[in-house]
C-alpha cells in the first residue's frame, strides 16, 4: 500500500492534521503486507497534532531528497537504511529509503 503524511518529524513519526485521514491510513498499514510512504522533503522534520504510525512501521520511503543524517541514525528508529537513487528521467522522487 501507498500512503502520505503531512509531516515526518525528527523522532521518526509520521504525522497528519486531518483525524479521519489519519484513520484511513492506520487501517491501510494494518491490513497491507507491505506499506511505502511517498512525500517530498518538505515533511521531514515537520510537525502536524495526529501520529500515524513511526517509520519502522514502513517498508520503505520514496521521497526527492535523502533522509538527514540525525533522522537516519535517531535511536527511536532503530531500522537499518540504505539510500537508492533511481536514475528516472524527470522523477518527482528519486530517493528511496528503506526502512526494513
Amino acid at each position: 500500500a501507498i500512503i502520505g503524511a503531512s509531516a515526518l518529524d525528527e523522532e521518526g513519526d509520521l504525522l497528519d492534521f486531518d483525524l479521519r485521514e489519519v484513520r484511513v491510513s492506520k487501517a491501510i498499514i494494518r491490513h497491507a503486507r507491505k506499506v511505502f510512504l511517498v512525500t517530498d522533503h518538505s515533511k521531514f522534520e515537520r510537525s502536524a497534532p495526529v501520529r500515524i504510525a513511526s517509520i519502522r512501521e514502513l517498508d520503505a520511503v520514496y521521497t526527492d531528497k535523502a533522509f538527514s543524517r540525525e533522522l537516519r541514525t535517531r535511536e527511536t528508529t532503530s531500522a537499518t537504511y540504505s539510500t537508492t537513487r533511481f536514475d528516472v528521467q524527470n522523477s518527482l522522487f528519486p530517493f528511496c529509503e528503506r526502512v526494513k
